[in-house]
């Protein structure tokens, strides 16, 4: 039995890691897919047509867009790569 623990949790631990090197990997590709872009939002992109005025600073838009634009911050890459859920 204690075997099976073993092999399961290190396969998920495998998994779980690999979900989050993909994760990280695809997140800026994304990001730009919809419009969150180097120079901002893109315009006529599915994030230019989200954004409102009810969108507020500090919120997710507001992260998307600094991501876009920014990157995302090496200590972002690693939670995503160690997060477990």
């Amino acid at each position: 039995m204690v075997y099976i623990e073993v092999e399961n949790t290190l396969s998920t631990t495998v998994a779980a890691t690999a979900v989050g090197v993909t994760a990280t990997v695809a997140a800026p590709f994304v990001l730009s897919a919809v419009g969150f872009g180097a120079a901002g939002v893109m315009a006529g992109s599915w994030a230019a047509w989200l954004k409102t005025s009810v969108t507020v600073g500090g919120g997710w838009f507001a992260t998307c867009q600094s991501a876009g634009v920014l990157g995302m911050a090496a200590t972002t890459k690693a939670a995503i790569v160690t997060f477990k859920a």
